[in-house]
């Protein structure tokens, strides 16, 4: 496996997995997400497999070097 933190040219990678999740929902969309981005320091990550298909994604953000389930949202995990 192989971590690797969001960053905004990963956009239409991140949504386009999000829209085919089986557990899609709109709070995971980068634009919803991004709503939030004056308020939080995103920390999203990507989980990736040794084919470098991402197999789950992390919304997360970061505040005092701890790593939150993304406290913009209402639910999140992997």
């Amino acid at each position: 496996m192989e971590i690797i933190r969001y960053t905004d040219e990963y956009k239409a990678t991140w949504d386009e997995f999000v829209k085919k999740a089986k557990n899609s929902h709109f709070f995971f969309q980068r634009d919803y997400m991004e709503y939030h981005n004056d308020r939080f320091e995103d920390f999203s990550l990507f989980v990736f497999d040794e084919k470098q298909t991402i197999i789950s994604i992390l919304p997360c953000n970061i505040k005092d070097n701890i790593l939150y389930s993304h406290q913009g949202l209402t639910f999140g995990g992997f």
